[in-house]
């Protein structure tokens, strides 16, 4: 139940995947993108300076928000679906990028539930029309969020030092990791801390680069958005060092050379360059009704879907991870997050 993903929808057409569900992260994010800003979905906030969150699905075997299919047809010429949330009561507690906070349970309680409907048309099997209605009765932040994709991609390339190492205040060792070609894109890292004696603090380094400074604590460590630059094609230093009184063992650490969907997008007729943005930055670009992403599917064709939002919003983008075509480590990777976004 704690898998936010309530109402969600993917698109594939035209041989190519290009609107998908990136909540099923393996890699990448150990907590399996519960969040419901990974999946295609409308996200509210409580009132209109609040940050808006998801639907919460529920924790255990408690569904908070059930999410009930009102009518469906299935036919050669014509398909819809129909299913709505009637009593919408509780959101995500989120940051202001709409990553969830801490557990599945923090979450906040709306002060005027909604109900939610979401209609899914699809005419003649050409184009395809999402109708969400919110019976909403006070001014308050409304997103939609969708995830750009295609099986046409660039994979990430994984390379990691495995051989345990100890820290404390007197020795700063290092994981030497051999990096064998690169895309030239982005870099995270991810790190698994264990066996911690004391509290405090460790700096972590990149051929002798401040990344980050994380207070140490048992189990995974991401670094989001390395310089890309920091990392070179041959050995590479991952450093860590610590003045605090505390001794802990690092079990290994993880490099991923980012990869990417191969895809350009554009917003009111502008190109976004998307790729050049740090991952989870979010951007405010236009305001507006239209988006156009261009890809090539496996099969070499050219595909060119528009979206179109009514009425007017602010469009904004955010590099985002997903995985696609398989469960292979190489298959998470970064993509473009779309939010049509009201105040109203």
């Amino acid at each position: 139940m704690g898998h936010n993903d309530q109402l969600n929808f993917e698109y594939y057409d035209k041989g190519d995947y290009l609107i998908a569900d990136s909540g099923e992260v393996k890699e990448r994010d150990v907590s399996y993108s519960p969040s419901a800003k990974c999946h295609n979905i409308v996200m509210v906030s409580n009132d209109a300076y609040s940050n808006p969150g998801g639907v919460v699905k529920g924790v255990g075997g408690d569904c908070y928000n059930p999410a009930i299919v009102q009518e469906f047809l299935d036919d050669n010429l014509f398909e819809f679906v129909e299913a709505e949330i009637s009593n919408w009561q509780r959101i995500e507690n989120t940051s202001n990028t709409g990553e969830r906070r801490g557990t599945n349970f923090e979450y906040i309680t709306l002060t005027n539930p909604l109900k939610w409907r979401r209609t899914i048309l699809f005419p003649s099997k050409e184009y395809f029309i999402v109708l969400d209605y919110l019976n909403n009765s006070n001014q308050r932040l409304i997103y939609n969020t969708f995830h750009l994709t295609s099986f046409n991609s660039l994979g990430t390339q994984i390379f990691e030092n495995k051989t345990d190492i100890i820290v404390n205040s007197t020795q700063a060792p290092t994981h030497r990791i051999n990096v064998t070609s690169k895309n030239s894109i982005g870099v995270d890292m991810r790190t698994y801390f264990k066996d911690i004696t004391g509290s405090g603090d460790v700096a972590i380094y990149l051929n002798g680069n401040l990344i980050d400074t994380v207070k140490v604590s048992s189990g995974n460590h991401f670094v989001r958005g390395i310089n890309d630059s920091y990392m070179v094609i041959g050995i590479n230093n991952v450093t860590f060092n610590t003045t605090d009184n505390i001794s802990f063992t690092v079990d290994y650490t993880r490099l991923y050379d980012v990869g990417i969907v191969n895809g350009s997008l554009e917003i009111e007729g502008s190109y976004v360059n998307w790729t050049y943005q740090t991952i989870q930055e979010e951007v405010n670009i236009a305001n507006g009704s239209e988006l156009k992403w261009n890809t090539t599917n496996i099969n070499n064709q050219k595909i060119q879907m528009h979206l179109y939002s009514i009425p007017e919003s602010e469009i904004s983008v955010e590099r985002y991870w997903t995985r696609i075509g398989g469960y292979d480590q190489d298959s998470n990777i970064d993509h473009p997050l779309i939010r049509f976004k009201l105040n109203t």
